[in-house]
C-alpha cells in the first residue's frame, strides 16, 4: 500500500500503510523497524492514492470529508486541508488554541496512527518513539527499572509466609538473581578449594581379587590356589630344592599361580555423588544459558537513533536487556568454571558418576568425614536455590501498549507507599471481569492487591486497591467487591454524549477501598503521564463528571472520599500546582487532588497518606 509520511520543514518520516490495526503486543515488537523522534512538531500527509486502494475511485476522493487522526486508537485534534493529491493534517492544542501542537507529547512505547474517513480506516505499521536524551529519557528509564523489580515480586501467585519475608524494596528481580549466582559460585569455589584433599586423601576401599602371579608373590595357599595349579599342569616345572608338589618323586613348582592381593576402589556411593553433582551443575547451567539467550532475542531490538535521542524501546527495556546480557555473562563464566572443576574431578575419582536428582540421605561418610561434609552442604544449598526463575519480560512488554508503563509505576508507588505507611500485603490476584466487552483489555499483571493494618484499638484496617476495576450500572451484577455503580449515561469530552445506561462503564486506574470496623471509604485515582497544569486544564473537566458526578457507592452508609489526579511531573518554570480544585468539590469534603507521582518523588504520596490517616 501507500505510505504516510510525518514532515516537519527540515524532516520526514514514511510509514507504511496497512488495512489491518497494527499489533503493538509483546509478540510483535521484536519486529518494529522504526523510531520517531517524539518531540517534533510532525504535520501529517495522507496521500489520495492511500484511499484509492481501498476502492474509492478517483474522482470520488474529492468528495470525501477530511479524515480523523487517531494515535493508538483515541483521536487527536487536527486542522485539516486537502493538498492536489493528499490530505495534510497539523495537531493542534484544541479547537478552541489552533496553536500546533506536539503528537507524540505525552507517549511512550510503541505506537501507531490510524486514518478513519466516511469508507473506512487505514492504519500505520506501529513504530518507536524516540525520547531526547535528558530529563525525559532518564525518567523512562527509572520508571522502568522501578516497574521490572515490582513485576518480580507482584506478577506470581503468593506462597504462604511470603509478604512477611520478601517485602519488595527488599527483594527484587535484580537482587534474587544475583544471590542465585552468587550461591551457584560458592558451590563451585568450594569444590576447587577441596580438589587438594580429594586428590590425596579421597574415601576409598581396598578388596581383594586374585590375579596370576608369579609363585614368589604367593603369601597363603587357599582352595582356588590349588585349583588353578590343578587345571593348569603346563605350567609346573622342576624343582631343585626338594619342595613343592611331589610327583613320582620328583618335586615340581608353578611358575605362575593365582595370588590373592588387595586393591583401592573410590567406587563409593559418595564418590559417584559428587561426580553426578557437578554434571548436574553443568547442565543446568547449559540450559540456564541457552534460556537466557532465547530471552534476549524475544526482546525488540534497540534501533539506532541520532546522539541526541535514544529509542523508547532502549530506553524501558534497555536496563532489562542489559541485566540479561550482564547475567548471561556471568551464567557462561560459571558454566566454563563447572566444566572444568567437572573435568578435575572425574581424574581425580575414577568412577562412573550416579545420576543426580533430589539431596541424597547423608551417609556416615557425609556426616563425619569434613570434606564430605562441606560437599554435602552444598548438595542441600543447591536443592534449596530451586530453579531459575527469569522475570517474564513479556510483562514488561505489555507497557508499550496504551502507554501501562505509567500506570503500573502509580500501581506500584502506590502499593510500596501504603506498605510504608504501616500496611502490611496480606493477598493479591488477578480478576477477570465478566462484564468486560470482549475487546476490552484487561492487565496481564494482578489487579487486586489486600493490605491490613492493625489499629489502636486491636482491630485491622484493611485497604483494597484494585487496577483498572470496571464499575458498572446498577443493573449489573457487582464483581471483586467493587461497590461502586455507575449513575449516569452521560459521558463528557467536551460535550455530553450518551452511552446505553444498561451497559455503560467506566474504569478508573486504581480504587481504593478502606474499610475500619464497619465503616467503608472509596477513593479513585487516574494516571495521566503528562504535565501538571496539563492534567488541570485538559483533565479535570472529564474525570470530574466521570468519577465524581457519575460514581458513587452502592451502599448509602459509605462514603467517596474524593479523586486523585496523578501526573508526571511540573514544568520547572511553571507555577506551583494546587493541592486541590475546590471549585470543582461535587459536595462537601470531596474534592479533586493533584499528586505529582514520578520516580524523582520518594516520599509517601498524599493519597498512600490520606488512607493511612483515616485508619
Amino acid at each position: 500500500m501507500s505510505q504516510l509520511e510525518l514532515f516537519t520543514d527540515t524532516e520526514r518520516v514514511a510509514l507504511r500503510l496497512q488495512r489491518e490495526p497494527a499489533a503493538v503486543c509483546a509478540e510483535t515488537l521484536h519486529r518494529i523497524r522504526l523510531s520517531v523522534k517524539a518531540d517534533r512538531l510532525w504535520r501529517i500527509r495522507i496521500p489520495h492514492a492511500a484511499f484509492a486502494e481501498l476502492g474509492v475511485e478517483p474522482e470520488d476522493i474529492a468528495h470525501i470529508p477530511i479524515p480523523t487522526l487517531l494515535l493508538n486508537g483515541e483521536p487527536i485534534v487536527t486542522m485539516g486541508w486537502r493538498d492536489q493529491d493528499s490530505f495534510v493534517l497539523t495537531p493542534v492544542v484544541s479547537i478552541a488554541n489552533t496553536r500546533p501542537a506536539v503528537l507524540f507529547k505525552d507517549s511512550i512505547g510503541a505506537v501507531s496512527l490510524s486514518v478513519e474517513s466516511s469508507i473506512g480506516a487505514i492504519h500505520t505499521e506501529a513504530f518507536f518513539l524516540s525520547l531526547k536524551r535528558g530529563f525525559v529519557a532518564d525518567y523512562v528509564s527509572k520508571m522502568a527499572d522501578y516497574v521490572v523489580d515490582r513485576l518480580n515480586v507482584w506478577a506470581k501467585a503468593p506462597t504462604p509466609g511470603e509478604y512477611l519475608t520478601a517485602p519488595a524494596e527488599e527483594s527484587t528481580f535484580a537482587t534474587e538473581l544475583q544471590n542465585r549466582l552468587d550461591s551457584i559460585e560458592r558451590t563451585l569455589k568450594t569444590f576447587e578449594q577441596l580438589l587438594p584433599y580429594f586428590r590425596t586423601n579421597a574415601k576409598f576401599e581396598l578388596v581383594s581379587q586374585e590375579t596370576v602371579d608369579g609363585v614368589g608373590r604367593l603369601t597363603g595357599f587357599s582352595h582356588s590356589t590349588l585349583r588353578h595349579v590343578i587345571e593348569h599342569p603346563e605350567d609346573l616345572v622342576t624343582s631343585s630344592h626338594g619342595t613343592g608338589i611331589r610327583i613320582h618323586n620328583r618335586y615340581y613348582m608353578p611358575r605362575h599361580t593365582l595370588v590373592e592381593t588387595k586393591r583401592k576402589t573410590f567406587d563409593l556411593p559418595e564418590n559417584r555423588l559428587m561426580l553426578g553433582f557437578l554434571e548436574c551443575v553443568t547442565e543446568v547451567l547449559e540450559a540456564e544459558v541457552e534460556a537466557v539467550g532465547a530471552r534476549r532475542s524475544q526482546l525488540p531490538e534497540l534501533l539506532k537513533v541520532e546522539d541526541e535521542y535514544v529509542s523508547s524501546a532502549e530506553a524501558i527495556m534497555g536496563m532489562v536487556l542489559k541485566r540479561l546480557k550482564n547475567h548471561q555473562s556471568q551464567l557462561e563464566a560459571l558454566l566454563s568454571h563447572a566444566k572444568r572443576i567437572s573435568g578435575q574431578y572425574r581424574q581425580v575419582l575414577p568412577v562412573t558418576s550416579a545420576p543426580y536428582g533430589e539431596t541424597p540421605v547423608p551417609s556416615k561418610v557425609f556426616l563425619t568425614i569434613p570434606a564430605y561434609r562441606l560437599v554435602y552442604q552444598c548438595m542441600c544449598d543447591w536443592q534449596k536455590m530451586g530453579p531459575l526463575h527469569l522475570m517474564d519480560e513479556g510483562l514488561l512488554l505489555t507497557t508499550f501498549e496504551r502507554s501501562r508503563l505509567y500506570e503500573l509505576f502509580c500501581l506500584f508507588k502506590l502499593i510500596d507507599d501504603l506498605r510504608a505507611a504501616g500496611f502490611e500485603i496480606t493477598d493479591h490476584k488477578r480478576f477477570v471481569y465478566s462484564a468486560r466487552p470482549p475487546h476490552w483489555p484487561q492487565s496481564p499483571v494482578p489487579n487486586t492487591f489486600v493490605l491490613e493494618k492493625p489499629t489502636a484499638d486491636n482491630s485491622v484496617c484493611r485497604a483494597t486497591v484494585f487496577y483498572e476495576p470496571f464499575v458498572c450500572s446498577p443493573r449489573m451484577p457487582l464483581e471483586n467487591g467493587v461497590g461502586l455503580v455507575r449513575t449516569s449515561p452521560f459521558s463528557w469530552d467536551g460535550g455530553f454524549k450518551t452511552t446505553d445506561a444498561q451497559n455503560s462503564f467506566v474504569t478508573p486506574d486504581y480504587v481504593v477501598k478502606l474499610q475500619t470496623g464497619e465503616r467503608v471509604r472509596w477513593f479513585i485515582a487516574d494516571a495521566k503521564y503528562t504535565d501538571g497544569w496539563n492534567a488541570v486544564q485538559t483533565q479535570t473537566r472529564e474525570l470530574l463528571f466521570k468519577y465524581l458526578y457519575s460514581v458513587c457507592p452502592v451502599n448509602d452508609d459509605e462514603t467517596l472520599e474524593g479523586l486523585w489526579i496523578l501526573y508526571g511531573w511540573l514544568k520547572p518554570e511553571s507555577e506551583p500546582m494546587p493541592v486541590t480544585a475546590r471549585k470543582w468539590a461535587a459536595k462537601p469534603g470531596v474534592d479533586v487532588h493533584y499528586e505529582e507521582v514520578s520516580p524523582m518523588v520518594t516520599d509517601v504520596g498524599r493519597l498512600a497518606a490520606t488512607v493511612a490517616s483515616l485508619a
